[in-house]
């Protein structure tokens, strides 16, 4: 009966090595074992957040700077509104009383 073993042993060595199986490693091995922890992780995490928020302020800064634009612009047609309504010599409601006088 040893001889069997040693027989189905020198097989499965044989076959092992044919298929380039390697032996599982030792409980010790893996836990040994160097595993990127979730420190790495974390430092990814925020070098993807500081990417992000340093590219979004160029993006932040020309929208502040456009709706700044646009406002002045609103401002300016105010103004230009209230001059043109403050420059009249006779208001509105009046005009129609000047003309029938002539």
């Amino acid at each position: 009966m040893s001889s069997f073993h040693k027989i189905l042993g020198e097989f499965r060595h044989e076959l092992n090595s044919c298929s380039g199986f390697k032996p599982a490693p030792s409980l010790q091995t893996i836990l040994d074992r160097r595993r990127p922890t979730t420190f790495h992780a974390l430092r990814w995490a925020a070098a993807a957040i500081l990417i992000v928020s340093l590219g979004s302020i160029p993006l932040y800064r020309d929208a502040r700077e456009r709706a700044r634009q646009e406002q002045e612009r609103a401002d300016a047609q105010l103004m230009e509104q209230i001059n043109d309504s403050l420059s009249r010599s006779v208001p509105r409601a009046f005009g129609a009383l000047t003309t029938v006088g002539q």
